[in-house]
C-alpha cells in the first residue's frame, strides 16, 4: 500500500504510524505479526570479498542531490530501538549512533560511535554508556576517554567503585583470573601476569614475570589469603 502521504507500507497495515514522537512518521513501514512478515534479509552472492551494506548518509544540503558536508558534532545516523509502552510507540530503549567529532574535510569525516541505553530509574531516554572515538579509544561512562580503554564512575562518592571484574566460573582450588601486561600481543612470554585465584582456603594474589624475553613466566610475588607476603617463594618467608 502507498498511502496519500507517499508512505510505502508492506504488510496488512494501511496507515503510517507515529514512532519516536507525535509528528514523526516513516517513508517505509513494514508491519506484521510473525517472523515471515517482520523480517528483512539482504543477501549478496559474488565471487569477491565484499558483502552487502546498509548505508546511512548525512549531508548539510537542503535539496535532493546535495553533497554538502556535515558540521562537527552533527549526527550522521542512528539505529534506534523503540518499544510500545501501552500508550504509543515513542519510548526508546537504546540507540547506536555516529557523531562527527572532528572537522570534516574532503574524503574524511572523523566520527565517534556512541552506544546509549535507558536506565531502570532516573532518565527516561537513552543515555550514553559506551563511546568508541575516532582515535579508536573506548570510553565507558565517559565521552572523552584518555586511554585505549577508559572506565569512569561518577556516582559513587566516598567509596571504591568496582569498575572491572574478571571471573573464572569454576570453583576448584587454583581457579582464578589474570591480566597479561606486556609487549606485542601480550602473550605470556613477553608479559607480566597479575592473577587472583581461590587457593583452597581463601583468595591469593600473585605476580609472575619472565626472566628472559619469550621465556616462561615464574612467580615472583604472592599475597596469601592470610595477608602473608611471599617473595620468590610460596611459603611466606621474605627472601
Amino acid at each position: 500500500c502507498i498511502d496519500e502521504f507517499g508512505t510505502f507500507i508492506i504488510g496488512p497495515g494501511e496507515t503510517r504510524r507515529n514512532t519516536k514522537g507525535s509528528n514523526q512518521h516513516q517513508v517505509l513501514l513494514i508491519e506484521g505479526t510473525g517472523n515471515n512478515s517482520t523480517r528483512m534479509s539482504m543477501i549478496r552472492s559474488s565471487n569477491d570479498d565484499n558483502g552487502p551494506e546498509i548505508q546511512l548518509i548525512k549531508t548539510r544540503g537542503t535539496s535532493i542531490g546535495s553533497v554538502t558536508k556535515p558540521n562537527q558534532n552533527d549526527y550522521i545516523g542512528s539505529l534506534i530501538f523503540i518499544a510500545g509502552d501501552d500508550s504509543d510507540l515513542y519510548a526508546r530503549g537504546a540507540d547506536i549512533s555516529v557523531q562527527v567529532t572532528g572537522t570534516p574535510a574532503n574524503d574524511r569525516i572523523p566520527s565517534d560511535i556512541i552506544f546509549s541505553t535507558t536506565p531502570t530509574s532516573g532518565a527516561t531516554s537513552p543515555q550514553e554508556a559506551v563511546r568508541i572515538t575516532s582515535e579508536g579509544r573506548m570510553g565507558i561512562d565517559t565521552d572523552n576517554p584518555h586511554a585505549k580503554l577508559n572506565i569512569v564512575d561518577t556516582s559513587n562518592d566516598g567509596a571504591v567503585s568496582q569498575l572491572l571484574k574478571l571471573g573464572n566460573n569454576s570453583s576448584g582450588s587454583g581457579t582464578g583470573a589474570g591480566i597479561q601486561l606486556g609487549a606485542g600481543s601480550g602473550n605470556a612470554g613477553n608479559s607480566v601476569l597479575l592473577s587472583g585465584f581461590y587457593d583452597g582456603t581463601g583468595t591469593s594474589f600473585t605476580v609472575k614475570t619472565c626472566n628472559t624475553f619469550n621465556g616462561a613466566q615464574t612467580e615472583k610475588f604472592r599475597i596469601k589469603n592470610d595477608g602473608i607476603v611471599c617473595l620468590d617463594n610460596t611459603t611466606g618467608a621474605i627472601v
